[in-house]
């Protein structure tokens, strides 16, 4: 804790004798790294977005592929199933369709 308080004091010792210039000089490149910083983060959220995008867009193809195919294979069954129907319904008798 005391070596804390002495690293304050010295910060605060510090900051009073600089000169207002230094602080102006100091203020702006700290405003120009976080600037650039910014910069950086924004172009690294603009390439996450793309490619979360791009990812969206392969799911719902995906996606939309599954569901036409899942379409065509219900109507498959249907048809397997009425068609099993109508043979069942018939009346077959000493091998022939009556």
């Amino acid at each position: 804790m005391v070596s804390a308080m002495k690293q304050l004091e010295e910060y605060v010792i510090a900051m009073a004798n600089r000169t207002e210039e230094a602080d102006i000089h100091e203020q702006l490149m700290q405003k120009e790294k976080d600037l650039l910083l910014a910069a950086e983060l924004g172009k690294a959220l603009l390439e996450k977005n793309e490619e979360l995008s791009r990812q969206n867009e392969r799911i719902t193809e995906e996606y939309t592929q599954k569901l036409e195919e899942k379409k065509w294979l219900d109507k498959c069954n249907f048809v397997k199933d009425d068609f099993i129907l109508d043979i069942t319904d018939l009346d077959v008798v000493d091998g022939c369709v009556v």
